[in-house]
């Protein structure tokens, strides 16, 4: 799942009420896209997307200060937390008939993360680990010599994860 992360990264962003402020959350990742096999990447990027965007449309509150974007990653764990100064909310499972516009974005939370949940000390915090368990990761180079391809190729860990 990780590729060439050996050191801790930690990435903290403020970033305004407004809708740039996804593309930069998502600009603001770029130090990880090379450390990272592709999908995890991507995974990473969605999931920051939804939660700026969530606290973009629903996280201004009485203290409306910045949106806070902190990224800690390391060999085993990415973990991901949104602060903003909204209300809150009670996490529930998507409703049949519900508008399928819009919505989505805890439900991707709950199905791509490993773990989940928000706190409220202040700030309303949504946060999210990716966890490398190993269960799933397969060495590249392991990988490379079945499809017969050479081992000078392949470099770190890729997801198997289905």
């Amino acid at each position: 799942m990780w590729g060439d992360l050996r050191v801790g990264i930690e990435i903290k962003r403020r970033l305004p009420h407004e809708a740039t402020s996804v593309a930069k959350a998502r600009r603001a990742l770029r130090p990880l896209e090379r450390r990272l096999d592709p999908d995890t990447f991507e995974t990473l990027r969605l999931l920051v997307s939804e939660l700026v965007t969530n606290s973009v449309r629903h996280g201004l509150g009485e203290n409306s200060e910045e949106i806070e974007l902190t990224v800690r990653a390391s060999r085993a764990t990415i973990r991901v937390e949104v602060a903003d100064g909204g209300a809150g909310f009670d996490a529930s499972p998507r409703a049949e008939g519900q508008d399928e516009g819009s919505g989505w974005g805890l439900h991707l939370l709950e199905t791509l993360s490993d773990r989940w949940g928000t706190e409220r000390n202040g700030r309303m915090r949504v946060w999210f680990e990716l966890v490398d368990s190993g269960a799933f990761t397969v060495r590249r180079e392991l990988s490379g010599r079945a499809m017969g391809l050479r081992p000078a190729s392949f470099v770190g860990e890729v997801s198997t994860r289905g």
